[in-house]
């Protein structure tokens, strides 16, 4: 699905995104139209090293290994990396990303009432014009231009407004 939307130099293997949900099956939250995969949002707990290379725009997802994917434990504080929110080009124009959106919030929001688990701050790499509105409306702020063509934003409130 990545290369109906991205370039190809944004977009994550099959392969990886296996070893990805193999590792931590919450990565992924998928919008599945009967049994047509129509759109995805990957939202990944990453260890601070990646984070903070995430955040200052010098790599993007297909640049670290499985080892910065972080698996969730109770009561522990994790960073997120929001790194795609794809629509399949037939179902654009149903704000469906709003919908995967509000889907991840409401996994955060489980996460802390289930199992106590924090989250620090949400860094995305954000590419499209429409990526940049969505993140705007869902309280990100823009940190930088990336290395890479993109604009990488950061929320920092998340936890705090569901709490």
């Amino acid at each position: 699905m990545d290369n109906c939307v991205y370039p190809d130099y944004l977009c994550v293997p099959f392969d990886k995104c296996l070893e990805y949900f193999k590792k931590n099956p919450s990565v992924y939250i998928m919008l599945v139209d009967e049994d047509k995969l129509v759109g995805y949002l990957s939202l990944c707990p990453v260890d601070r090293a990646a984070y903070n290379s995430l955040r200052n725009g010098c790599i993007c997802d297909n640049h670290f290994n499985i080892n910065n994917i972080q698996k969730y434990y109770p009561g522990c504080t994790y960073s997120l990396y929001l790194s795609s929110v794809v629509i399949d080009p037939h179902y654009q124009g149903y704000k469906l990303s709003f919908k995967l959106a509000d889907a991840a919030l409401k996994q955060i929001e489980d996460l802390y009432e289930q199992k106590e688990i924090t989250i620090r701050s949400v860094v995305a790499d954000v590419v499209s014009d429409a990526g940049r509105k969505l993140a705007g409306f869902y309280g990100f702020n823009k940190v930088r231009d990336s290395s890479h063509n993109s604009v990488i934003m950061e929320n920092t409130t998340v936890t705090k407004t569901i709490n």
